[in-house]
């Protein structure tokens, strides 16, 4: 089975290519969902998240505070990278077990800050970059999340640059037109992908 990784910054449209290639029959893997689950799952992982950052990351009700916990990881990119080196070989491990119960010509991993792990690049056999002009993502970001210019501009500083996104991709779909024109890139990626299973 071949396996795609699907990445792309915040706004760029990884949600909707996703769904594209779901409604086509193409079992998707989430890194961010699957991160979700163990958040809220794994009582490990949140006393080792509260152990390295303080009770300030708990809600009232003692679960985990995700966007203070956001909020400090976008501040400070040390923290991020000590919580990416807890959750990247839990991510990884869920990632292959999901694997083993996939019977498809290829499936579609969606890993969002690909350039950036680049331990996980030798995991797939192809990276399919979304891309998009910097104006469009902000614009879709800030109605989408309803998020301040200071939050954005924290979120594009964490983000691994188009540049660098750009250089490690097989496939690219540029995410700048209609929706239409977005579905028929991913009808034509879908067809390769096909061919190149066989």
């Amino acid at each position: 089975m071949l396996r795609i990784g699907l990445t792309g910054g915040i706004g760029s449209g990884k949600s909707t290519i996703t769904n594209y290639f779901a409604k086509l029959g193409i079992p998707i893997i989430d890194a961010d969902k699957i991160t979700h689950e163990i958040m809220i799952s794994s009582q490990v992982v949140l006393k080792k998240i509260v152990a390295h950052f303080g009770k300030k990351v708990l809600n009232r009700e003692n679960s985990l505070n995700r966007s203070q916990l956001r909020r400090l990881i976008f501040k400070y990119p040390q923290e991020r990278r000590w919580l990416e080196n807890l959750l990247h070989p839990l991510i990884i491990s869920i990632m292959k077990n999901k694997l083993e119960k996939i019977n498809s010509p290829y499936c579609i991993l969606v890993i969002p800050l690909l350039a950036k792990a680049r331990h996980l690049i030798n995991f797939l056999d192809r990276i399919l970059v979304v891309d998009i002009p910097k104006f469009l993502q902000i614009q879709r970001t800030k109605i989408r999340d309803h998020l301040s210019d200071k939050q954005i501009k924290l979120i594009f500083e964490s983000q691994t640059s188009r540049e660098d996104q750009l250089a490690i991709a097989n496939d690219v779909i540029v995410n700048d037109k209609t929706l239409s024109a977005l579905y028929e890139a991913v009808l034509q990626l879908h067809t390769q992908y096909l061919k190149f299973s066989k």
